[in-house]
């Protein structure tokens, strides 16, 4: 879904203010490279990876870049194809659906604040799947050290960071307005 905003929105740029009152203009590809970068989540797939990046350099280059054509018409099949998959709606309203609905013939963006609150959700939803991840991974190793009374301060340490990526879990679902279970 991110990498639908990306490549639909991806040139979109809207202001972010910050907790000291400055504010910035990104682009929303580099809004959500830069929110991946400072949280340190880099495995989120080669084709993500690639795309997010392409999009931010492009519009570096290019204040009327395209993302949607751009990657629509990539070198690369895989990603020629994904596009063309993102793009597409999955549900075509008639005529008179779309009046009843109140809903114009044009292909309008969604409001600015729509978009950011959309992509927020969307990346604190990676995030929470990055932690979830990581926690899996520490439980692992837990299991490994609990055979081998040797590794007590490992288990220690274990435990103390499953603790803190619980903690990080249960932040990211409250602001997400879901509710955590944590095993």
């Amino acid at each position: 879904a991110l990498l639908r905003l990306i490549v639909r929105y991806g040139e979109q740029i809207f202001p972010i203010t910050y907790e000291d009152g400055s504010e910035e203009k990104y682009s929303l590809a580099q809004f959500v490279e830069n929110a991946l970068h400072e949280q340190e989540i880099e495995d989120y797939g080669e084709l993500f990876k690639k795309i997010l990046s392409e999009c931010c350099q492009n519009i570096e280059k290019n204040p009327h870049f395209s993302p949607s054509q751009y990657f629509a018409n990539h070198r690369n099949p895989q990603i020629s194809s994904l596009t063309i998959n993102l793009l597409a709606d999955k549900y075509l309203l008639s005529n008179v659906s779309k009046r009843a609905l109140g809903l114009s013939d044009e292909a309008t963006n969604p409001p600015i604040e729509e978009l950011i609150k959309e992509t927020e959700l969307l990346i604190n939803g990676m995030i929470g799947e990055y932690i979830q991840r990581q926690i899996d991974h520490y439980h692992k190793e837990l299991k490994k050290t609990q055979s081998n009374p040797a590794e007590e301060e490992r288990m220690m340490q274990i435990l103390a960071k499953l603790s803190e990526l619980n903690d990080i879990k249960a932040q990211i679902a409250t602001i997400m307005g879901m509710r955590t279970i944590i095993p």
